[in-house]
């Protein structure tokens, strides 16, 4: 799948230690929920910074508010996981 096919090229662009990845909104075949998976999974296996791009073409209001959503429950999550990681 296309997914698959992004998930693999960025895990391969990963392995070679980058300061920071992107990660453009749309990734993996068009759909923008991909873009905070393949961001997630690369944060998560190889411990690097990620920046995911959200644009707003072709997308409506509703959707973009989603997904920003969706991008603050996860950084809040993540700050979450360091202050435990932090206190143990």
């Amino acid at each position: 799948t296309s997914y698959e096919s992004v998930k693999n090229a960025t895990e391969a662009i990963a392995e070679l230690s980058p300061s920071f990845m992107s990660v453009t909104y749309g990734a993996g075949g068009g759909v923008s929920q991909y873009t905070l998976q393949i961001a997630k999974n690369l944060k998560e296996k190889f411990n690097i910074p990620m920046l995911a791009h959200l644009t707003c073409v072709s997308s409506s209001r509703e959707t973009v508010k989603a997904r920003i959503e969706e991008m603050k429950a996860e950084i809040s999550a993540e700050k979450e996981r360091i202050k435990f990681e932090q206190i143990m």
